[in-house]
């Protein structure tokens, strides 16, 4: 950030991209890389008429987990094309997962790919290189239809737009808005009706320190899982365009979110 003050002193006009930026991160963004205030900021409104939200009820064992999991699974993959997307929250989650629903786990993390007795005898670019072509094949086994499910980390989670996911399924509590947009974003990016669920598994409180701004809207996780009878589309939305945000019943062709 310190670099963009010596960018801000050129005189040609700088144009930044970024798929998600919070309305209330807006001001500190702009101040951060040394413009002003009322730089424009231009948006496209972040409504998806096309995803049917659902927030499950809570299941605390991984064995009710994962056959709920497969159940969803099996009423949405019908066509050769259909895929499903499962993200989750740990590491050791994901293993087991995929395990048990017989597919694959997709996570950056070279911990999963390398064991940690080769990790001393490698050095660090080589690790990266291996776990980068352990996901390639991953995704590609996934796409082609070897495993129409994978589970995933939220590595997975932005700019992956394969045109078949039906289903996307984010299993235990979600850590922040921010995730749960960018992994639901992966449904219906070819324009059909899509379902997303989350399958919660515990209430994680958020207490915000003294000074702290909740940019990744915590506290709102836990107010849709738990507390709140508005709209998800809603507060979903709102999470991303302030006071345009959109509720289900507002657009006719929005699906009607639980």
């Amino acid at each position: 950030m310190q670099k963009m003050w010596g960018v801000w002193k050129l005189i040609y006009p700088i144009i930044g991209m970024s798929g998600i930026i919070p309305v209330n991160m807006e001001p500190r963004l702009l101040s951060e890389l040394g413009l002003k205030p009322d730089t424009p900021v231009v948006c496209q409104l972040s409504n998806r008429p096309e995803l049917t939200y659902i927030i499950e009820s809570p299941l605390t064992k991984l064995d009710d987990l994962i056959t709920h999991i497969r159940n969803i699974a099996q009423d949405h993959i019908i066509q050769p094309l259909d895929r499903t997307l499962v993200f989750v929250t740990t590491i050791m989650n994901g293993e087991l997962i995929a395990r048990n629903l017989g597919c694959e786990f997709y996570c950056a993390d070279t911990s999963v790919y390398v064991s940690k007795g080769n990790r001393r005898l490698m050095n660090e670019s080589t690790c990266h290189r291996i776990a980068a072509e352990q996901c390639k094949r991953i995704i590609d086994n996934w796409q082609t239809g070897r495993y129409r499910i994978m589970v995933a980390m939220t590595a997975f989670g932005a700019g992956n737009n394969y045109p078949g996911v039906w289903v996307v399924i984010l299993a235990n509590t979600p850590f922040n808005m921010a995730s749960i947009v960018q992994q639901f974003g992966r449904a219906g990016r070819d324009g059909n009706q899509a379902s997303c669920y989350i399958i919660p598994s515990k209430c994680l409180l958020y207490q915000p320190g003294e000074q702290s701004v909740d940019f990744c809207e915590h506290s709102a996780v836990t107010e849709m899982i738990w507390d709140s009878t508005k709209c998800i589309q809603f507060l979903l939305t709102k999470y991303v365009d302030g006071r345009e945000a959109t509720a289900c019943l507002e657009d006719t062709k929005n699906m009607i979110c639980s």
